[in-house]
Protein backbone atom coordinates (compact mmCIF):
# COMPACT_ATOMS: atom_id res chain seq x y z
CA UNK A 1 0.00 0.00 0.00
CA UNK A 2 1.40 3.43 -0.97
CA UNK A 3 0.61 6.82 -2.46
CA UNK A 4 -2.07 7.80 0.08
CA UNK A 5 -3.99 10.98 -0.86
CA UNK A 6 -6.47 12.81 1.44
CA UNK A 7 -9.67 14.31 -0.02
CA UNK A 8 -10.14 18.12 0.21
CA UNK A 9 -12.67 17.79 3.05
CA UNK A 10 -10.49 15.24 4.90
CA UNK A 11 -13.20 12.55 4.99
CA UNK A 12 -11.73 10.05 2.52
CA UNK A 13 -8.43 8.66 1.27
CA UNK A 14 -7.38 7.14 -2.05
CA UNK A 15 -4.37 4.85 -2.21
CA UNK A 16 -2.41 2.40 -4.39
CA UNK A 17 -1.92 -1.31 -3.86
CA UNK A 18 1.01 -2.92 -5.69
CA UNK A 19 2.40 -6.46 -5.80
CA UNK A 20 5.94 -7.39 -6.81
CA UNK A 21 6.86 -10.34 -9.01
CA UNK A 22 10.32 -11.36 -10.24
CA UNK A 23 11.81 -7.95 -9.51
CA UNK A 24 9.06 -6.04 -11.32
CA UNK A 25 6.12 -4.11 -9.84
CA UNK A 26 2.59 -5.12 -10.82
CA UNK A 27 -0.04 -2.51 -10.01
CA UNK A 28 -3.13 -4.08 -8.41
CA UNK A 29 -5.10 -0.86 -8.49
CA UNK A 30 -6.52 2.14 -6.67
CA UNK A 31 -8.72 1.81 -3.57
CA UNK A 32 -10.82 4.22 -1.50
CA UNK A 33 -11.67 4.39 2.19
CA UNK A 34 -12.89 6.70 4.92
CA UNK A 35 -9.92 8.57 6.44
CA UNK A 36 -10.66 7.64 10.08
CA UNK A 37 -11.27 3.91 9.57
CA UNK A 38 -11.02 1.29 6.87
CA UNK A 39 -14.14 1.19 4.66
CA UNK A 40 -14.91 0.61 1.01
CA UNK A 41 -15.76 4.22 0.09
CA UNK A 42 -15.92 3.28 -3.60
CA UNK A 43 -15.30 0.30 -5.83
CA UNK A 44 -11.65 -0.65 -6.36
CA UNK A 45 -10.28 -0.09 -9.89
CA UNK A 46 -7.53 -2.34 -11.20
CA UNK A 47 -4.50 -1.17 -13.18
CA UNK A 48 -4.75 2.45 -12.02
CA UNK A 49 -2.33 4.27 -9.70
CA UNK A 50 -1.17 7.63 -8.29
CA UNK A 51 -4.66 8.93 -7.33
CA UNK A 52 -4.94 12.65 -6.54
CA UNK A 53 -8.19 14.35 -5.55
CA UNK A 54 -9.78 16.94 -7.82
CA UNK A 55 -12.97 17.25 -5.74
CA UNK A 56 -14.36 15.27 -2.81
CA UNK A 57 -15.89 12.82 -5.29
CA UNK A 58 -13.42 12.78 -8.20
CA UNK A 59 -9.75 11.79 -8.58
CA UNK A 60 -7.18 11.82 -11.36
CA UNK A 61 -5.29 8.52 -11.87
CA UNK A 62 -2.84 7.12 -14.40
CA UNK A 63 -1.80 3.91 -16.14
CA UNK A 64 1.58 4.08 -17.89
CA UNK A 65 1.16 6.75 -20.61
CA UNK A 66 -2.52 7.64 -20.02
CA UNK A 67 -4.29 9.89 -17.48
CA UNK A 68 -7.84 9.08 -16.31
CA UNK A 69 -10.69 10.75 -14.40
CA UNK A 70 -12.61 8.64 -11.85
CA UNK A 71 -15.85 9.56 -10.08
CA UNK A 72 -16.43 7.60 -6.87
CA UNK A 73 -20.03 6.96 -7.88
CA UNK A 74 -18.80 5.14 -11.00
CA UNK A 75 -17.11 1.73 -11.05
CA UNK A 76 -14.59 2.67 -13.74
CA UNK A 77 -12.52 5.66 -14.79
CA UNK A 78 -12.74 7.59 -18.05
CA UNK A 79 -9.70 8.29 -20.22
CA UNK A 80 -8.77 11.97 -20.35
CA UNK A 81 -5.73 11.90 -22.64
CA UNK A 82 -2.53 9.98 -23.34
CA UNK A 83 1.09 10.78 -24.12
CA UNK A 84 0.64 10.49 -27.89
CA UNK A 85 -2.15 13.11 -27.82
CA UNK A 86 0.53 15.68 -26.89
CA UNK A 87 3.83 14.25 -28.13
CA UNK A 88 2.94 11.99 -31.07
CA UNK A 89 5.78 10.97 -33.42
CA UNK A 90 4.51 10.90 -37.04
CA UNK A 91 7.80 9.38 -38.23
CA UNK A 92 7.53 6.27 -36.04
CA UNK A 93 5.78 3.28 -37.64
CA UNK A 94 7.35 0.27 -35.88
CA UNK A 95 7.77 -0.61 -32.20
CA UNK A 96 6.86 2.89 -31.05
CA UNK A 97 6.97 3.36 -27.29
CA UNK A 98 5.10 6.10 -25.46
CA UNK A 99 6.72 7.72 -22.43
CA UNK A 100 5.30 7.16 -18.96
CA UNK A 101 3.13 9.86 -17.35
CA UNK A 102 3.24 9.79 -13.54
CA UNK A 103 2.63 11.91 -10.41
CA UNK A 104 -0.24 13.93 -12.02
CA UNK A 105 -2.02 16.68 -10.05
CA UNK A 106 -4.78 19.17 -10.93
CA UNK A 107 -4.87 22.63 -9.31
CA UNK A 108 -7.63 23.36 -6.79
CA UNK A 109 -9.45 25.64 -9.24
CA UNK A 110 -9.22 23.04 -12.00
CA UNK A 111 -7.38 25.28 -14.52
CA UNK A 112 -3.88 23.77 -14.30
CA UNK A 113 -2.33 20.31 -14.55
CA UNK A 114 1.19 19.12 -13.74
CA UNK A 115 2.66 15.67 -14.42
CA UNK A 116 6.02 13.97 -14.74
CA UNK A 117 7.05 12.52 -18.10
CA UNK A 118 9.45 9.52 -17.91
CA UNK A 119 11.84 7.78 -17.97
CA UNK A 120 13.23 8.29 -14.43
CA UNK A 121 16.84 8.88 -15.48
CA UNK A 122 15.80 11.61 -17.94
CA UNK A 123 12.52 12.88 -16.49
CA UNK A 124 10.69 16.06 -17.47
CA UNK A 125 8.03 18.05 -15.62
CA UNK A 126 5.14 19.20 -17.83
CA UNK A 127 2.63 21.95 -16.98
CA UNK A 128 -0.68 22.33 -18.83
CA UNK A 129 -3.58 24.75 -19.12
CA UNK A 130 -6.94 22.96 -18.77
CA UNK A 131 -9.88 24.00 -20.97
CA UNK A 132 -13.29 22.94 -19.74
CA UNK A 133 -14.53 21.81 -16.35
CA UNK A 134 -12.31 18.98 -15.13
CA UNK A 135 -14.31 18.79 -11.88
CA UNK A 136 -17.56 17.60 -13.49
CA UNK A 137 -16.81 16.63 -17.11
CA UNK A 138 -14.06 15.23 -19.34
CA UNK A 139 -12.30 18.24 -20.90
CA UNK A 140 -10.45 18.21 -24.21
CA UNK A 141 -6.71 17.45 -24.29
CA UNK A 142 -5.05 20.20 -22.18
CA UNK A 143 -2.59 22.64 -23.72
CA UNK A 144 1.09 22.10 -22.91
CA UNK A 145 2.43 25.27 -21.27
CA UNK A 146 5.97 24.47 -20.09
CA UNK A 147 8.31 21.47 -20.13
CA UNK A 148 11.13 21.48 -17.56
CA UNK A 149 14.07 19.05 -17.73
CA UNK A 150 15.47 17.62 -14.50
CA UNK A 151 19.05 17.48 -15.77
CA UNK A 152 19.27 13.73 -15.17
CA UNK A 153 18.41 14.03 -11.46
CA UNK A 154 16.76 10.66 -10.70
CA UNK A 155 14.91 12.09 -7.67
CA UNK A 156 13.16 14.72 -9.87
CA UNK A 157 9.45 13.96 -9.17
CA UNK A 158 6.30 14.65 -7.07
CA UNK A 159 5.18 18.01 -8.53
CA UNK A 160 2.42 19.73 -6.52
CA UNK A 161 0.45 22.94 -7.07
CA UNK A 162 -0.03 25.50 -4.29
CA UNK A 163 -3.47 26.57 -2.95
CA UNK A 164 -3.11 29.84 -4.93
CA UNK A 165 -3.14 27.75 -8.17
CA UNK A 166 0.08 29.49 -9.33
CA UNK A 167 3.09 28.38 -7.34
CA UNK A 168 4.52 24.88 -7.72
CA UNK A 169 6.93 22.69 -5.73
CA UNK A 170 8.72 19.43 -6.57
CA UNK A 171 11.34 17.03 -5.25
CA UNK A 172 14.99 16.74 -6.33
CA UNK A 173 17.96 14.89 -4.85
CA UNK A 174 19.06 17.91 -2.76
CA UNK A 175 15.59 18.75 -1.40
CA UNK A 176 12.32 20.51 -2.27
CA UNK A 177 12.33 23.26 -4.91
CA UNK A 178 9.60 25.80 -5.67
CA UNK A 179 8.72 28.49 -8.22
CA UNK A 180 6.15 31.29 -8.03
CA UNK A 181 4.34 30.85 -11.36
CA UNK A 182 4.02 27.43 -13.01
CA UNK A 183 2.93 28.89 -16.37
CA UNK A 184 6.03 31.12 -16.67
CA UNK A 185 8.59 28.91 -18.43
CA UNK A 186 11.36 31.31 -17.44
CA UNK A 187 11.39 29.77 -13.93
CA UNK A 188 10.56 32.92 -11.88
CA UNK A 189 11.75 33.03 -8.27
CA UNK A 190 13.09 29.50 -8.54
CA UNK A 191 14.77 28.28 -5.36
CA UNK A 192 15.57 25.45 -2.96
CA UNK A 193 13.08 25.87 -0.10
CA UNK A 194 13.64 22.74 2.03
CA UNK A 195 17.16 21.30 1.82
CA UNK A 196 17.11 17.52 2.17
CA UNK A 197 13.29 17.42 1.97
CA UNK A 198 11.18 15.07 -0.15
CA UNK A 199 7.58 14.39 -1.25
CA UNK A 200 6.23 17.98 -0.95
CA UNK A 201 2.55 18.60 -0.18
CA UNK A 202 1.00 22.08 0.19
CA UNK A 203 -1.01 23.16 3.23
CA UNK A 204 -3.50 26.01 3.39
CA UNK A 205 -2.06 27.02 6.76
CA UNK A 206 1.29 28.77 7.15
CA UNK A 207 4.01 27.09 9.18
CA UNK A 208 4.79 28.46 12.66
CA UNK A 209 7.95 27.16 14.23
CA UNK A 210 7.48 26.20 17.91
CA UNK A 211 9.26 28.30 20.52
CA UNK A 212 11.37 26.19 22.82
CA UNK A 213 11.91 27.73 26.28
CA UNK A 214 15.46 27.90 27.50
CA UNK A 215 16.09 25.26 30.17
CA UNK A 216 17.24 26.24 33.64
CA UNK A 217 20.92 25.34 34.01
CA UNK A 218 21.55 22.41 36.34
CA UNK A 219 24.79 20.98 37.62
CA UNK A 220 26.06 18.04 35.55
CA UNK A 221 25.45 14.74 37.35
CA UNK A 222 28.25 12.23 37.55
CA UNK A 223 26.54 8.88 37.09
CA UNK A 224 28.22 5.51 37.07
CA UNK A 225 28.49 4.96 33.29
CA UNK A 226 27.66 1.45 32.08
CA UNK A 227 27.95 0.54 28.42
CA UNK A 228 26.24 -1.97 26.14
CA UNK A 229 28.92 -3.90 24.23
CA UNK A 230 28.47 -4.99 20.59
CA UNK A 231 29.26 -8.70 20.19
CA UNK A 232 27.97 -9.23 16.64
CA UNK A 233 26.96 -6.65 14.03
CA UNK A 234 23.46 -6.69 12.48
CA UNK A 235 23.15 -8.38 9.08
CA UNK A 236 20.88 -7.77 6.07
CA UNK A 237 19.30 -10.77 4.33
CA UNK A 238 16.98 -11.02 1.31
CA UNK A 239 17.11 -10.56 -2.46
CA UNK A 240 18.41 -7.09 -3.30
CA UNK A 241 16.02 -6.21 -6.14
CA UNK A 242 13.45 -3.42 -6.44
CA UNK A 243 10.16 -4.62 -4.95
CA UNK A 244 11.79 -7.26 -2.74
CA UNK A 245 11.87 -7.04 1.05
CA UNK A 246 15.13 -6.96 3.01
CA UNK A 247 15.31 -8.05 6.65
CA UNK A 248 17.78 -6.96 9.33
CA UNK A 249 18.93 -9.13 12.20
CA UNK A 250 19.31 -7.37 15.56
CA UNK A 251 22.92 -8.36 16.02
CA UNK A 252 24.22 -9.45 19.41
CA UNK A 253 24.77 -7.11 22.38
CA UNK A 254 25.77 -7.55 26.01
CA UNK A 255 24.00 -7.20 28.34
CA UNK A 256 20.74 -7.95 26.52
CA UNK A 257 19.08 -4.66 25.43
CA UNK A 258 15.46 -3.94 26.33
CA UNK A 259 14.76 -2.13 23.04
CA UNK A 260 16.06 -2.01 19.47
CA UNK A 261 15.49 0.68 16.83
CA UNK A 262 16.35 0.55 13.13
CA UNK A 263 17.40 3.14 10.58
CA UNK A 264 17.85 2.12 6.93
CA UNK A 265 20.20 4.13 4.72
CA UNK A 266 20.74 4.48 0.96
CA UNK A 267 24.37 5.21 0.08
CA UNK A 268 24.86 6.49 3.62
CA UNK A 269 21.80 8.77 3.64
CA UNK A 270 18.81 8.05 5.89
CA UNK A 271 15.72 6.72 4.08
CA UNK A 272 12.66 8.61 5.31
CA UNK A 273 10.20 6.39 7.21
CA UNK A 274 12.37 3.24 7.02
CA UNK A 275 12.51 2.43 10.74
CA UNK A 276 11.39 -1.20 10.95
CA UNK A 277 13.38 -4.43 10.94
CA UNK A 278 12.27 -4.98 7.32
CA UNK A 279 12.50 -2.67 4.31
CA UNK A 280 10.90 -2.99 0.86
CA UNK A 281 13.22 -1.80 -1.88
CA UNK A 282 11.93 0.98 -4.19
CA UNK A 283 13.04 2.37 -7.57
CA UNK A 284 15.14 4.96 -5.73
CA UNK A 285 17.30 2.11 -4.35
CA UNK A 286 18.24 0.66 -7.76
CA UNK A 287 22.02 0.58 -8.22
CA UNK A 288 22.60 1.87 -4.69
CA UNK A 289 24.06 0.35 -1.50
CA UNK A 290 21.71 -0.27 1.43
CA UNK A 291 22.74 -0.49 5.10
CA UNK A 292 20.84 -0.66 8.37
CA UNK A 293 21.91 0.91 11.66
CA UNK A 294 20.64 -0.79 14.81
CA UNK A 295 20.53 1.13 18.09
CA UNK A 296 20.30 -0.98 21.26
CA UNK A 297 19.14 0.59 24.55
CA UNK A 298 18.74 -0.56 28.15
CA UNK A 299 17.84 1.38 31.25
CA UNK A 300 20.95 2.51 33.14
CA UNK A 301 23.28 1.94 30.17
CA UNK A 302 24.59 4.13 27.38
CA UNK A 303 23.12 3.09 24.02
CA UNK A 304 25.10 1.02 21.51
CA UNK A 305 24.94 1.78 17.77
CA UNK A 306 26.14 -0.59 15.03
CA UNK A 307 25.75 -0.51 11.24
CA UNK A 308 25.56 -3.58 9.02
CA UNK A 309 27.66 -4.30 5.94
CA UNK A 310 26.24 -2.76 2.76
CA UNK A 311 23.95 -4.71 0.44
CA UNK A 312 24.24 -3.80 -3.26
CA UNK A 313 20.86 -3.45 -5.02
CA UNK A 314 20.32 -4.63 -8.58
CA UNK A 315 19.70 -2.14 -11.38
CA UNK A 316 16.11 -1.40 -12.49
CA UNK A 317 14.82 -1.31 -16.06
CA UNK A 318 13.16 2.00 -17.00
CA UNK A 319 12.94 1.49 -20.79
CA UNK A 320 12.74 -1.95 -22.39
CA UNK A 321 15.41 -2.97 -24.89
CA UNK A 322 14.15 -3.33 -28.47
CA UNK A 323 15.17 -4.91 -31.72
CA UNK A 324 15.90 -2.38 -34.45
CA UNK A 325 13.23 -2.22 -37.15
CA UNK A 326 15.87 -1.74 -39.83
CA UNK A 327 16.90 -3.82 -41.65
CA UNK A 328 13.66 -5.78 -42.06
CA UNK A 329 13.46 -9.28 -40.57
CA UNK A 330 14.64 -11.22 -43.62
CA UNK A 331 16.90 -14.28 -43.96
CA UNK A 332 20.50 -13.16 -44.37
CA UNK A 333 19.97 -9.80 -42.69
CA UNK A 334 21.62 -8.87 -39.39
CA UNK A 335 19.39 -7.68 -36.53
CA UNK A 336 20.57 -5.60 -33.60
CA UNK A 337 19.10 -5.17 -30.12
CA UNK A 338 19.49 -2.10 -27.90
CA UNK A 339 20.45 -2.33 -24.23
CA UNK A 340 17.40 -0.42 -23.04
CA UNK A 341 17.59 2.09 -20.20
CA UNK A 342 18.44 1.21 -16.60
CA UNK A 343 18.46 2.99 -13.26
CA UNK A 344 21.82 2.30 -11.64
CA UNK A 345 25.24 1.56 -13.13
CA UNK A 346 25.35 -1.62 -15.25
CA UNK A 347 28.79 -3.26 -15.34
CA UNK A 348 27.96 -5.91 -17.96
CA UNK A 349 25.21 -6.90 -20.39
CA UNK A 350 24.38 -10.41 -21.61
CA UNK A 351 22.16 -11.36 -24.56
CA UNK A 352 20.20 -14.48 -25.57
CA UNK A 353 18.20 -14.59 -28.79
CA UNK A 354 15.05 -16.73 -28.97
CA UNK A 355 13.24 -18.24 -31.94
CA UNK A 356 9.69 -18.31 -30.66
CA UNK A 357 10.10 -19.63 -27.11
CA UNK A 358 13.29 -21.62 -27.79
CA UNK A 359 16.85 -20.42 -27.28
CA UNK A 360 18.97 -20.05 -30.41
CA UNK A 361 22.20 -21.88 -29.66
CA UNK A 362 25.24 -19.59 -29.75
CA UNK A 363 23.17 -16.43 -30.34
CA UNK A 364 24.51 -14.47 -27.35
CA UNK A 365 25.61 -11.17 -28.86
CA UNK A 366 23.79 -7.89 -29.40
CA UNK A 367 23.57 -8.71 -33.12
CA UNK A 368 22.21 -11.79 -34.88
CA UNK A 369 22.27 -12.81 -38.55
CA UNK A 370 19.00 -14.41 -39.64
CA UNK A 371 19.17 -17.95 -41.07
CA UNK A 372 16.78 -20.17 -42.98
CA UNK A 373 15.72 -21.78 -39.70
CA UNK A 374 14.27 -18.41 -38.69
CA UNK A 375 11.94 -18.09 -41.73
CA UNK A 376 8.30 -17.82 -40.63
CA UNK A 377 9.30 -17.38 -36.98
CA UNK A 378 9.16 -14.41 -34.61
CA UNK A 379 12.35 -13.55 -32.70
CA UNK A 380 12.92 -11.84 -29.38
CA UNK A 381 15.90 -11.21 -27.09
CA UNK A 382 16.48 -11.56 -23.36
CA UNK A 383 18.79 -8.76 -22.20
CA UNK A 384 20.41 -9.31 -18.80
CA UNK A 385 21.92 -6.36 -16.91
CA UNK A 386 24.59 -7.19 -14.35
CA UNK A 387 26.05 -5.06 -11.59
CA UNK A 388 29.07 -6.15 -9.53
CA UNK A 389 28.01 -7.50 -6.15
CA UNK A 390 24.27 -7.33 -6.94
CA UNK A 391 21.70 -9.73 -8.47
CA UNK A 392 21.30 -9.62 -12.25
CA UNK A 393 18.03 -8.51 -13.89
CA UNK A 394 16.64 -9.81 -17.21
CA UNK A 395 14.12 -8.15 -19.56
CA UNK A 396 12.63 -9.50 -22.80
CA UNK A 397 12.12 -7.40 -25.93
CA UNK A 398 8.94 -7.38 -27.97
CA UNK A 399 8.85 -10.00 -30.74
CA UNK A 400 9.76 -9.15 -34.32
CA UNK A 401 7.45 -9.67 -37.25
CA UNK A 402 7.68 -13.10 -38.88
CA UNK A 403 11.02 -13.56 -40.66
CA UNK A 404 10.73 -13.64 -44.43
Amino acid sequence: TSGVALSPDGSKIAYDQTSWKVGQSVNVGTRFSASDRWTSAAEQELSRSSPKWITNTRVITRAWSTLYLRDLASSTSVEWFEYDDVWSDPDCDFLCFSQELYDPEVSRDGTRLVTMVGPLEDAHLATFTVSGNVKTSVPSVPTLTCLFHGGGDEEFSVPTIAPDNKAMAWQMSDGIWAMSNLVDCGLPNLGLVVAGGSEPSWSAASYQAPVTPKPTPKPDPKPDVKKIVVKKAPKITGTAKVGKKLKASKGTFSPAPSKYTYKWKRNGKTIKGATKSTYKLTKSDAGKKITVTVTATRSGYTKAVKTSKAKSVAVYNTKKPKISSKPAAKVGKKLKVSKGSWKGKVTKYAYQWYRGSKKIKGATKSTYKLTRADRGKKLRVKVTAKRTGAPSVSIYTAKTKKVR
